[in-house]
């Protein structure tokens, strides 16, 4: 859980509330958009994927005993992180989108930004390549008002992103500066994986293969360094992709294979997923 959601159901509560919180990449996905709330998601253990999901579904009933909407709104945008990890497509959009609605409801701006973030993530990897755009754009416009840098950086990764499944390369080309541009003096690292995983994969898309895959090594050697298993994950499919892509398939096949088995060991299906096509594809 987010710490303004655990210190709201312990006051209601008057109980201890335990804690079972997401990967710092996922927390910050996940509705806390404070500075504080980063911090000290970043300090957080990694738990196990089942434990997070346990631990989160006895928020629900936690919060939905206590009637505090807005944590509930929290712990549901954690739980389809989670799901939408484990290639539970469908699920995390049906979870996303209650927590969406709760935040409508509230009139909860900054938040509702955050859910219409996470439900253009969860369209572009269901192939809904139309729908994405709008969402992300709009959640831009409200980080923008309300000066959320680091919510800023990771929106336009994902518009990024979304444009590149488009095939809008120039567009995804100004999109992916921004971010980095955004990112670039910040301390929290997340908003920085993002930002750089985005440039490197406009920059394999435009021809620009060598200095993408150094600037993915040097993001992945920062993630081992510091713990971040998700941008791990996502810096070694991003590497995996591209050389397959750019000729490089005597290396990048053995890559992807080995990814696939230690994402699926780590219970993060949707990486085993991509890396197990992505390895399939034969140049």
């Amino acid at each position: 859980m987010l710490p303004s959601a655990t210190l709201a159901l312990e006051a209601a509560t008057g109980s201890r509330v335990p804690c079972i919180d997401l990967h710092p990449y996922q927390a910050y996905h996940s509705g806390d958009v404070s500075s504080a709330g980063q911090r000290w998601a970043n300090s957080r253990p990694l738990p196990s994927h089942r434990a997070d999901r346990r631990g989160r579904k006895e928020a629900l009933k936690i919060v939905d005993q206590t009637g505090y909407r807005r944590g509930r709104g929290y712990t549901l945008q954690g739980l389809a992180d989670l799901l939408l990890s484990q290639d539970q497509l469908e699920a995390a959009g049906k979870t996303a989108e209650e927590a969406q609605a709760i935040r409508r409801d509230l009139r909860e701006e900054n938040n509702l930004a955050l859910s219409n973030m996470q439900m253009a993530v969860i369209h572009l990897e269901q192939g809904r390549l139309t729908e994405p755009e709008p969402l992300v754009r709009a959640a831009i416009d409200t980080f923008e008002r309300a000066k959320l840098i680091e919510s800023g950086a990771t929106a336009h990764a994902v518009l990024t992103r979304v444009l590149l499944a488009q095939g809008k390369v120039g567009d995804a080309q100004s999109a992916a500066r921004r971010a980095l541009t955004l990112s670039r003096h910040l301390v929290y690292r997340p908003p920085r994986f993002d930002a750089a995983l985005a440039s490197a994969r406009v920059r394999a898309a435009t021809g620009k293969s060598k200095d993408a895959l150094q600037n993915l090594h040097a993001t992945l050697t920062e993630a081992t360094k510091f713990g971040y298993l998700p941008y791990q994950f996502e810096a070694r499919l991003a590497l995996g992709q591209i050389e397959m892509q750019s000729g490089k398939s005597s290396a990048g096949r053995p890559h992807l294979e080995t990814l696939e088995k230690d994402a699926r060991a780590k219970a993060y299906f949707l990486i085993a997923r991509k890396a197990a096509a992505a390895a399939k594809v034969s140049r």
